[in-house]
């Protein structure tokens, strides 16, 4: 939505245009698919897992699963149980809607003027570095890639790299 509003598009409010953008492990302005199908290349198993994760939303309610799709292996489980317990609270809407996400695609790209910062992790199971590529190609930006960092980056155990790119 955050791409599609710095675009212009129709979730924009036309009143306010965005100073700039910050994308943290976002999925790239073509969606999904070309990251699925290096995925199945490959990690055929890995990306059948996390397909499963999203469609049944399982990570809601297993902790291996929530870890492997968001966390850094040593984010203590403590931590990654309450975690699991905020996504399962806040995330009740469909995550893979495919038919819906491929028909409003590509997304058109920001206006040549705004700043866009893109970063993610070189661990993330969810989106590639590829795809972070591809979205920091889109923005015009320069994109960061933080070390052995998750997909869910503000939250992970080196939280503090995705604050201080944001800086």
């Amino acid at each position: 939505i955050a791409q599609r509003v710095a675009a212009g598009g129709e979730e924009a409010n036309t009143k306010t245009r965005l100073a700039g953008l910050a994308l943290v492990a976002s999925v790239p302005p073509t969606g999904n698919g070309p990251m699925v199908g290096r995925f199945l290349r490959r990690a055929p198993l890995a990306s059948l897992k996390i397909t499963y994760a999203f469609i049944a939303a399982a990570f809601k309610t297993n902790a291996q699963l929530c870890r492997e799709c968001f966390f850094s292996l040593d984010l203590p489980e403590p931590t990654l149980v309450k975690h699991m317990g905020s996504i399962a609270n806040s995330c009740n809407v469909r995550l893979l809607d495919l038919k819906a996400m491929n028909a409003s695609l590509p997304i058109p790209k920001p206006p040549e003027d705004m700043r866009v910062f893109v970063v993610g992790g070189e661990d993330d199971f969810v989106v590639d570095v590829e795809g972070l590529r591809e979205t920091a190609v889109w923005g015009n930006a320069d994109l960061v890639v933080l070390e052995r960092t998750a997909h869910d980056v503000m939250l992970d155990t080196r939280w503090e790299g995705g604050a201080r790119a944001l800086e």
